[in-house]
Parts: C-alpha cells; sequence; structure tokens
C-alpha cells in the first residue's frame, strides 16, 4: 500500500512538473512584447533601429522566445556565429545542407542572457555594411526597415518582409517606436507644442559636473552667458567659442553650458543619437559635449542644414550614409529660450544682444587680469 502511494505521488509530483514545464514554454505574442519592450527602446535610442522591428524581429525568429535557439540559446535573432564571433555557441539545425542534401546542424551564437541577445542584434546590424543603407531611414518607418532588412540578406525567406510587417501591425508594435515620456520633461515650444527637454536630466544642478569629460554647468533659469562667465571666472570670448555662441545669442532651457573647450566626438558608449522634435544639430553638440563643426563633419552635413525628426547621427565615428534632412520650408520646432519663469519668453534674444555690449567690457577685463 505504502509502494502504491508512493508511485502515485511521484506520478502527480512529474505531472505538476510536466505542465509547469510545458507552461514555461508557452509564451504569448502579448508577453512577450510586454517583457522586452523597454529593451527595445533602449536600443532604438542607442541606434536608430525602431523598436517595432526588433520586436518583430525577436518574435518572428525565437517564435516569442518559445524556441530551441531562444530557449537554450537566449539567442532571439537567428543570428549564426560567422567568421567573427568568439563567443558560445549551440547547434541547431535551421538551413545549412551538405553536398548531398542532408540537413546540416548550423553554429549560433550563445547567451548567457537574452539581454545580450538584444545588444549583439543592435551591433550586429550597426557593424555590417550591407545594413547602413537602413540607418537612412526614420526610426518611424517600419515597412522600409523590413523591406530593408529582406533585400540586405538577413532572412532567406522571400516574405519576410511581409511578415515582419504583418507582426507590427498585428501586435501594434508602432506605439513603441515613439520616445518615452519619462525620458525628459515636458515643455512648451515656442509653437504652443509640448516636447521634451534633453538637457532636463540635469535640471536644477547648481555645480560643475563633467559632460564627456568636459567641465559642464546647467543654465539657470533667466541666466545669461555673460553670467555664467563672470560667476566662474571665466573669459567670455572663449566662453562664446566654447559653446560655439555668438554674443547675441540665446541659451535654451535648462542648457548645458561648457567651462572649457568641447572634444570632437562623443567618448561615451551610446553611438548614434536619433532626432527627437525640438533638437537642431547645436542643441546636440551641447548635450553630448561636441564641438559643433565636429558634429556637422562626422554625418557630412553643412551649416546650416539641419537634420529631420528621426535622423540618425553617429556621435564617433563618421557616418557613411546621408543623414535625412528638414525640409526647410517645413515650420520648425524648437525648445523654449531661458527664461526666469522656465516659460518661452521672446524678449531674450533681445537683451542678450543688449547685454552683449557689457560682455565686451567685461571681457576686456577678464584678459587684462589673465596678463598680470
Amino acid at each position: 500500500m505504502v509502494h502504491f502511494k508512493t508511485q502515485l505521488l511521484l506520478l502527480a509530483a512529474s505531472s505538476i512538473f510536466y505542465s509547469q514545464s510545458i507552461s514555461a514554454q508557452t509564451i504569448t505574442k502579448s508577453q512577450y512584447v510586454e517583457k522586452y519592450k523597454d529593451l527595445a527602446i533602449s536600443e532604438m535610442e542607442r541606434s536608430g533601429i525602431p523598436a517595432s522591428i526588433t520586436l518583430a524581429q525577436g518574435i518572428v525568429e525565437s517564435n516569442a522566445s518559445n524556441s530551441k535557439l531562444a530557449r537554450e540559446g537566449n539567442n532571439h535573432f537567428g543570428i549564426k556565429c560567422g567568421n567573427d564571433w568568439t563567443g558560445d555557441n549551440i547547434q541547431v539545425e535551421d538551413d545549412d545542407y551538405d553536398s548531398q542534401g542532408n540537413l546540416l546542424k548550423s553554429c549560433f551564437r550563445k547567451y548567457k542572457r537574452p539581454e545580450e541577445s538584444y545588444l549583439d542584434h543592435t551591433d550586429f546590424l550597426m557593424n555590417k555594411q550591407r545594413y547602413q543603407q537602413l540607418f537612412s531611414l526614420a526610426t518611424d518607418d517600419y515597412k522600409g526597415w523590413a523591406t530593408g532588412l529582406k533585400s540586405a540578406g538577413y532572412a532567406t525567406n522571400p516574405k519576410y518582409a511581409d511578415i515582419l510587417i504583418k507582426t507590427v501591425e498585428e501586435n501594434k508594435l508602432t506605439e513603441y517606436d515613439k520616445p518615452r515620456a519619462n525620458t525628459a520633461e515636458v515643455l512648451v515650444a515656442d509653437n504652443g507644442k509640448k516636447i521634451r527637454n534633453p538637457f532636463s536630466v540635469k535640471k536644477g544642478e547648481k555645480g560643475i559636473f563633467k559632460n564627456n569629460t568636459n567641465k559642464t554647468v546647467v543654465a539657470q533659469a533667466g541666466e545669461t552667458l555673460l553670467e555664467i562667465a563672470t560667476r566662474y571666472e571665466k573669459p567670455y570670448s572663449k566662453m562664446l567659442a566654447w559653446n560655439d555662441l555668438k554674443p547675441n545669442d540665446p541659451l535654451y532651457a535648462n542648457q548645458f553650458v561648457y567651462l572649457e573647450s568641447k572634444c570632437s566626438r562623443f567618448k561615451g558608449t551610446k553611438k548614434v543619437h536619433v532626432v527627437a522634435e525640438g533638437e537642431n544639430m547645436y542643441i546636440i553638440s551641447q548635450l553630448y559635449g561636441m564641438k559643433l563643426s565636429e558634429l556637422y563633419s562626422r554625418n557630412n552635413m553643412k551649416l546650416p542644414a539641419e537634420p529631420a525628426i528621426g535622423a540618425r547621427l553617429v556621435l564617433s565615428s563618421s557616418n557613411k550614409t546621408a543623414v535625412k534632412l528638414q525640409d526647410t520650408k517645413s515650420p520648425k520646432t524648437v525648445l523654449p529660450i531661458n527664461s526666469k519663469d522656465g516659460k518661452d519668453d521672446k524678449t531674450t534674444p533681445k537683451t542678450a544682444a543688449v547685454a552683449s555690449k557689457e560682455n565686451l567690457q567685461y571681457n576686456k577685463v577678464i584678459d587684462l587680469l589673465e596678463e598680470l
């Protein structure tokens, strides 16, 4: 009797284990999206690859993480080893055959965690020459990306582009191609539109901090460049040069102001900036602590051209694709200028122009002191 009860317990335990393992293997598409959407958005912000396309490829290539390749190798994008892969691998039957037509096991990249697969997917597309043309597309052009991936040879299925597009649309993935609401403070721009201020990450900062290895401060409400130069005892002429400004140029709300020369490239891990509404080349150069001329040069652009919303700008290398430019006839939306009440103050440029006369006198005094 005891032996029979033991068998029943073992049978029940194995049944529970089996049902749990089946349940663990079956992840729905909506569950997959919920789990990896933030990671896809982060990679979009890093590279310009639409989050919708990344999620769609993850769903298609890994069967929403239910495939053997995803379960055992954490590989969500079907990326094979290739000649340049030095990490772990997993052998899985795919589409490789020997000379007799027998199906062979293919070498796929293996990761410790799914997150590594997402990071490698971004790097894989960014570093392969055949995909470079895709990065001239906007982040909301999921159809262009889907077609481009197929044309560049990402998959052998002739209907791959259609499958990706269908996956995006059926799962409403385009909503993740928009900037996250919590990335920066929402401000009202010069035409009344609400946009996000990238400088808000350091809003209210009172002291000196390092941005791209450069000594940096945040322009406080209503503060002019002259006042900042005076406070930190810096020559006004040099402050203008370091910040790519002219005497009558106003500061933007919460703008980063540099107390020394900016760098020629961004030295952080981020390689690409996707242009958001309200941004221009100057704002982006200040955000990353890069010389404005270098940002233009690295992206094969010339003044006074401005990039379109969604355009991909490289920050440390040279852009191999043409940057999509802003239509000069279209109305421009820019961040509000710096004012005491935090609102868009239309009188600030005049104030700056008047102050520039005082700036010249101040500059002469500082230069004389430096010579002593």
